[in-house]
């Protein structure tokens, strides 16, 4: 059985966020407080029963900060194959084996071999952001948060929340807009980046508890919501702080009309905390193009560059026809 000399491969994972300080690297050496340097150092401690060597450091395709939780972020790795022991399923295995001994939240969900160009953070087509939220029911305001939620849900300490007023703010975010009102204080490598960003949709929807009913009867003091906010990218905490923007709308602290002149103006929101709790927001999805997974992607761009050059050669003989 032959081997490619060395190859790209793209990683899914999950995790989740409470014990690491972010997800990506923090220095060049191999950081365990964050995500992506447990997965490195998975990967290094066990080479030689993966069957792989010569590992490259992983790049991730999206930053979360300390406490975010992913259902499902990547990464891709370059490796040299070097034993007949390899395989991806021996690979998850071991892997997660060794996560699960060091009591590490975190899991390897899928690897596939890809072009050798393929980039997981510039070739990703869209994120998919959950923010979860809880609102106690009339009368239950002091209710004790069920232990499920702890750390997994942002719950509210009012029940007067107009619904209908966050999906009426929340419908000025999709679209091209300068972001700028919305994004927190980045690091020196993020400083440079436009504002302007393309949010494809952002809205708000009836949710669920992560435990029955049945066994934590405390979750019916509370009704449960779910912010979706989709689009290629966002400026850092650009995300949690549209969802505290919607909520405090939702709680008559702030107008659609303040937050609309916010974004519009590029002016700081009016709020004393103006960003929503890190553990209520979820990466839930990394998007691709089908095409762009290929792993002979190379070939395929040029079929289909054949393909639009004859198209065009036969629409320039019909219009001398």
């Amino acid at each position: 059985m032959s081997f490619p000399a060395r190859a790209r491969y793209l990683l899914s994972f999950s995790y989740i966020g409470s014990p690491f300080n972010a997800s990506a690297r923090t220095s060049k050496d191999i950081d365990l407080t964050t995500v992506i340097g447990c997965l490195e150092r998975a990967f290094h401690n066990k080479r030689k029963k993966l069957g792989i060597d010569d590992i490259s450091p992983l790049v991730i395709s999206s930053r979360t900060d300390r406490r975010v939780h992913a259902l499902l972020n990547t990464a891709h790795v370059d490796f040299t194959v070097e034993d007949k022991c390899y395989s991806a399923n021996n690979l998850l295995t071991t892997v997660n084996y060794y996560f699960r001994k060091r009591h590490l939240p975190l899991r390897i969900i899928s690897i596939q071999q890809v072009s050798q160009d393929f980039n997981a953070r510039t070739w990703a087509k869209q994120r998919s952001y959950l923010y979860r939220i809880a609102v106690p029911k009339a009368h239950c305001e002091n209710e004790a948060i069920p232990i499920s939620e702890v750390d997994r849900c942002f719950f509210l300490s009012v029940s007067n929340f107009n619904i209908e007023a966050v999906e009426e703010v929340l419908s000025i975010f999709p679209g091209v807009h300068d972001f700028s009102s919305f994004s927190g204080k980045p690091s020196r490598a993020l400083v440079d980046r436009t504002p302007i960003r393309h949010v494809d949709s952002c809205c708000i929807r009836r949710g669920n508890a992560l435990m029955p009913l049945l066994y934590e009867p405390s979750i019916n003091n509370f009704d449960f919501w779910d912010f979706i906010i989709e689009g290629r990218s966002f400026l850092y905490r650009q995300v949690r702080r549209m969802v505290a923007a919607a909520i405090a709308v939702g709680l008559g602290r702030l107008s659609v009309a303040d937050v609309r002149r916010s974004l519009e103006l590029s002016t700081p929101i009016p709020l004393s905390r103006p960003v929503a709790p890190a553990y209520g927001l979820y990466l839930a999805k990394v998007t691709y193009k089908k095409e762009d997974l290929l792993v002979n992607r190379t070939t395929y761009v040029n079929q289909e560059y054949k393909k639009l050059v004859n198209l065009l050669d036969e629409y320039k003989l019909s219009l001398k026809n």
